[in-house]
């Protein structure tokens, strides 16, 4: 099975939890597990071990090898997986309990989104998501649960939430992980001109390029200069024939705001950003790839950056918070697996079906 392209499928589910029917079962094994109020299909319990699965091939030291050969964190791959669909499974049943206890509902437009684009992703995983025991009401379910898990997320942390963010919180946030940065970065490998890989002579041209700009930059040269010399060298002049279809930079618009956990940055770029505050000195970083020229600029002197950073940094901040949160309430609610269900979920099974 291309447990890779079932992820996509439920890229929501990671915290999903719901009701599913549609699976092919002896009587023993209809029920993964049940809790006080309810049941978990087998259904449900299947698609949490296919997204551990998934999860699985990008923590083992080889994804090239069979992933239930090798270990995770030094247990067997195999125990990993279904302790993490377990742990799924308990979220599931969390996110049940709390949407209800919350008195929250999924509106039409909301379950609507959900769903959107998910019967013609189904198409070409159904045989394959059947033969596994997941049917499409499995699968549209699961997508359904993520959204209330949002909603559940919102009541807990938004606005008027139980755990309400306030804004000192959200400043103290943003000051710790977020830095403004004025940057040119140079690929050693991408010439961006031609869109196309540097020949090996290219390379080398373009090596040069980097130290000439490291030097004109301890030389004194304004870096946005320097951002302004790149972009008319790939461009051409605003006066040539050739000319910027953006219009003439603007230094304001050029910098970046750098979120410390984002993995678009090599980490070290990331550490040296913020390895301290110095403010409007340009520094250096070179690596196989990149030579980058940066400077840092006043955090708050742009609250706008702030504003928009803020509309996605509650999860940044509580989303760990949040899954402990719901664990802690899955603690309570009494849940048992069918030891006859999980004997027969093989993964093995999952993985050439």
């Amino acid at each position: 099975m291309n447990t890779k392209r079932f992820a996509a499928l439920v890229l929501a589910a990671a915290l999903a939890v719901c009701s599913v029917s549609g699976c092919t079962f002896g009587e023993k094994t209809r029920i993964a597990a049940t809790y006080s109020g309810g049941e978990v299909p087998a259904g449900v319990y299947i698609a949490h071990q296919l997204t551990a699965l998934n999860e699985a091939y990008y923590k083992v030291p080889d994804m090239s090898k069979n992933v239930l050969e090798q270990e995770i964190d030094g247990a067997k791959a195999a125990d990993w997986i279904n302790n993490r669909a377990a742990e799924l499974t308990r979220i599931f049943v969390a996110v049940e309990s709390e949407f209800d206890r919350l008195g929250l509902t999924l509106d039409p437009e909301t379950a609507a989104a959900a769903t959107q684009g998910l019967r013609q992703s189904w198409e070409s995983e159904s045989e394959r998501m059947e033969k596994a025991g997941i049917g499409y009401s499995s699968v549209e379910a699961i997508n359904l649960n993520a959204a209330k898990s949002q909603l559940v997320f919102s009541a807990y942390y938004g606005e008027g939430g139980e755990f309400a963010v306030s804004e000192e919180d959200y400043r103290a946030f943003y000051e710790e992980n977020y830095r403004r940065v004025l940057m040119l970065v140079l690929s050693k490998t991408y010439d961006q001109a031609a869109g196309a890989a540097f020949d090996e002579a290219g390379a080398a041209a373009q090596q040069e390029l980097i130290e000439s700009y490291f030097e004109r930059s301890k030389a004194g040269e304004p870096l946005f200069d320097l951002i302004v010399a790149q972009d008319e060298a790939i461009h051409g002049a605003l006066d040539s024939g050739n000319a910027h279809t953006h219009g003439p930079l603007v230094e304001e618009e050029q910098i970046s705001l750098v979120y410390r956990g984002n993995t678009n940055y090599p980490q070290a770029l990331r550490d040296q950003i913020f390895a301290n505050d110095t403010l409007n000195v340009s520094e250096t970083y070179e690596d196989d790839n990149y030579g980058v020229l940066f400077e840092r600029r006043g955090l708050m002197e742009d609250e706008s950056a702030y504003q928009s950073a803020k509309l996605s940094m509650l999860p940044l901040m509580k989303q760990d918070e949040y899954n402990e949160k719901l664990l802690a309430a899955a603690d309570g609610l009494g849940i048992s697996f069918s030891q006859d269900a999980l004997k027969a979920f093989k993964l093995d099974k999952l993985m050439t079906a």
